[in-house]
């Protein structure tokens, strides 16, 4: 049962390259590889021509529902690991939950992470956030923060940041949204870079990196994140679940990840496609012209400025792809709408 379930704006893909060995039986046992994916009962170690952490494990952040303080936790070891053709699955245990999780390869510089998260206890809990991936990232990696109170911006390892919280909400207040968010750990903390639901680890604006996107199925958001002190940097790859109570015995079926390797460009392009096979959106046929408000008018939009580019756009000439009024953020009450 969900308090709150936050629809996602979708907004936002990354990870990894190299050589790839799939066996085509199925297996269970300690170890198993997805080329420079290594899924280990000692963590997730993703290397390769551009390593992104040498061991990484899954994170839960809750607390039982008559608390006021956030237990956090990785996971202590992985288990139950199979490995089947291009699918890697395995579990992590908490105090009275269970993650049960899924690496998928897609291409040869492409995955897929999903999963769901089940109250095995027999108490009520309620959730901060599940990551995916939390760990140290390598050594001259940042984040290339694309979506978050401080974008666009590359944020590196020794940088001094505010609290996340404050750039956030200043975000949402922006774009004329009140969006008091629950007390997490994250967000309030020093020298986070938080982006939502799409972010790149990188060297470089121009050069390759580990593009990461979130993609659905649209109930929360997802983060990508990277805290510059104190060093080595921590980084994860996870769904803020703000505001969920999972009741005994029930599964919350967890944000999709998609995690792409190369030219972060190219990987934005497979994320934004991926969203919108996802949300059954169908594409255009190019060229297309048409009008986004965030171009003109950030959060800041109004009823008049969409009227005005419909209008302008009718006596404009039609190409094969058609013609588009894309109402971006900024237009709801609330996010949900």
């Amino acid at each position: 049962m969900s308090k709150t379930d936050f629809k996602h704006n979708v907004g936002i893909t990354a990870v990894l390259a190299a050589i790839f060995v799939f066996p085509l039986s199925r297996a269970g046992g300690a170890t198993a590889e997805l080329g420079s994916v290594r899924v280990a009962e000692s963590g997730v170690s993703v290397q390769g021509k551009l390593g992104l952490t040498e061991v990484a494990m899954p994170y839960l952040a809750w607390r039982l529902t008559n608390e006021t303080v956030w237990h956090e936790s990785n996971a202590a070891s992985l288990s139950n690991i199979q490995h089947d053709q291009s699918v890697v699955s395995f579990d992590a245990t908490f105090a009275g939950l269970r993650a049960h999780l899924r690496i998928e390869q897609l291409s040869p510089n492409q995955w897929r992470l999903t999963g769901e998260l089940k109250n095995t206890g027999k108490e009520p809990v309620e959730l901060a956030r599940f990551h995916y991936l939390d760990g140290i990232l390598e050594q001259g990696l940042s984040l290339l923060n694309l979506q978050g109170g401080d974008f666009p911006r590359i944020a590196r390892l020794g940088d001094s940041l505010p609290v996340p919280r404050g750039a956030l909400e200043k975000m949402w207040k922006d774009a004329r949204v009140q969006l008091p968010g629950l007390a997490e750990p994250i967000h309030d903390s020093l020298d986070w870079s938080v982006s939502t639901d799409t972010g790149v680890f990188t060297t470089a604006w121009d050069q390759p990196g580990w593009t990461v996107g979130f993609t659905g199925p649209g109930t929360a958001f997802g983060e990508i994140g990277f805290r510059t002190k104190p060093a080595p940097g921590r980084f994860f790859i996870g769904v803020l679940l703000d505001n969920i109570l999972l009741d005994p015995g029930e599964t919350r079926v967890l944000e999709h990840v998609l995690l792409h390797y190369g030219n972060w460009q190219e990987g934005m392009n497979t994320w934004a496609r991926e969203c919108a096979r996802e949300f059954k959106v169908a594409p255009p046929k190019p060229p297309i012209v048409g009008y986004c408000s965030w171009y003109q008018k950030g959060g800041s939009v109004e009823v008049k400025d969409l009227m005005r580019a419909a209008e302008e756009l009718r006596d404009y000439p039609t190409p094969p792809g058609g013609k588009l009024v894309q109402v971006d953020d900024g237009w709801q009450i609330k996010p949900g709408n």
